[in-house]
């Protein structure tokens, strides 16, 4: 929220979402939702992207508007067996405690997830680069 602001003039906007919210894409909708209200420059989000690991939303008709990758904490078949952060008990907002096996769970997917998305926001950020 705080990177939409009319004297900022964000270009990319990169989403590490870690929120366990029922529906994946609630606090991009609330960003999307403030800018649009706002009147500030922002994609529409194809939410049927938003479940992917990584998705790019940008809105080729209005260049101030900035490019949004969104990548939330979801579950990767490539990583420890397929574990879902969103369905582990631990996960939840108001847990504030983790073991030291938790925090490797959960950063290492954050890790893997990354890893697996360097592609498209190389390419993402690459084709920005050559427009301007």
């Amino acid at each position: 929220m705080p990177l939409i602001n009319r004297d900022r003039a964000i270009d990319i906007i990169i989403i590490l979402d870690a929120t366990t919210e029922e529906t994946i894409g609630t606090q991009l909708r609330k960003a999307e939702k403030k800018a649009f209200a706002d009147k500030l420059p922002f994609p529409s989000i194809d939410y049927r992207k938003v479940p992917q690991t990584c998705s790019v939303h940008r809105d080729d008709n209005n260049p101030s508007a900035p490019i949004v990758i969104y990548m939330p904490l979801i579950k990767n078949n490539n990583y420890s067996n397929g574990w879902d952060p969103r369905t582990a008990d631990f996960t939840s907002t108001l847990n504030f405690v983790y073991t030291k096996e938790q925090i490797a769970l959960l950063s290492g997917l954050a890790q893997k997830n990354m890893q697996d998305s360097m592609p498209i926001i190389i390419d993402t950020l690459y084709q920005w680069i050559k427009k301007h």
